[in-house]
């Protein structure tokens, strides 16, 4: 997770990078406010109040926890395909949870023989995802021979990643389920917070900075799809934020900014901004 501090000052340039408008009167109600539930930041942007809430969200509740747990079993694997990828493209994979609860060290070792293979065999026969979506032909889901767990290889688009170690996520059952469950978690925790303070400023902007370090299991796709049924499906009438962002912090020193809603109104679409060396840019 990044420093809290540091993405809300970001998503504050970022908004002045999109509206050319002079920020002001920055402050941070929720550390003077301690008496009542308080909005991470307000501030000013040209002659407008803005006010922010942040939230980390998890493609499912838990997951940051359950990924620590297994990260050495996946190292492994890891450094058995480096250098051995084709270089045109980034390769991730999502594993069934049953892989990695294997007993005995014999079986586990087995397991990542099977998995080294299989990845070998598909990763060349894959096309490049353009646009971060599983399109036809980019990816592979299958049960490996010897392995009694299913797999999904990825392969898609990066100007920093390619032929790189491929990042491995544990993917549980009902995955796009558990997704829509967090985060109509998070709008229950978060929007009345910020409507109420939304309502106290006559005329000011709301807005959600949702934070995702989930580059395998939680792409801006499948975040917004969950985001946008988790409103439909829950009573959150009268709070829907004017402005929501979503911003990639799993590339350290790079950060990714979508464009959920602005002004009121759904974006769909696959444009993304680039932070990095404290600047913003149009993504690549």
């Amino acid at each position: 997770m990044a420093e809290k501090k540091g993405l809300i000052k970001s998503a504050i340039e970022f908004m002045a990078f999109q509206s050319k408008e002079a920020v002001s009167k920055i402050c941070e109600p929720d550390k003077s406010e301690r008496s009542i539930e308080a909005v991470d930041c307000k501030f000013n942007l040209g002659s407008r109040c803005v006010v922010l809430e942040h939230s980390q969200t998890e493609s499912y509740e838990d997951q940051i926890p359950t990924d620590k747990r297994w990260n050495r079993f996946f190292s492994d694997l890891q450094k058995r395909l480096a250098g051995n990828l084709p270089t045109d493209g980034a390769f991730e994979m999502r594993v069934d949870w049953a892989l990695v609860n294997f007993p005995e060290k014999t079986m586990r070792a087995t397991a990542l023989d099977a998995l080294e293979e299989w990845t070998l065999s598909v990763a060349p026969t894959l096309k490049t995802a353009l646009r971060h979506r599983f399109d036809a032909g980019t990816f592979r889901r299958e049960i490996p021979q010897g392995l009694g767990a299913e797999v999904l290889l990825w392969k898609r688009s990066s100007s920093q990643f390619n032929g790189q170690s491929i990042l491995i996520q544990i993917a549980p059952d009902f995955l796009e389920q558990r997704r829509q469950d967090r985060i109509s978690k998070l709008l229950r925790d978060k929007l009345p917070k910020l409507q109420g303070t939304k309502s106290a400023e006559a005329g000011s902007i709301s807005v959600l900075l949702i934070e995702s370090d989930d580059i395998a299991l939680g792409n801006s796709a499948e975040i917004q799809d969950a985001l946008m049924k988790a409103i439909a499906d829950s009573d959150f009438v009268g709070m829907i934020p004017d402005e929501i962002y979503l911003i990639e912090t799993d590339i350290e020193n790079s950060w990714a900014m979508y464009k959920f809603r602005t002004c009121g109104v759904w974006i769909i679409d696959d444009d993304w901004y680039v932070y990095k060396s404290g600047k913003w840019k149009s993504g690549e």
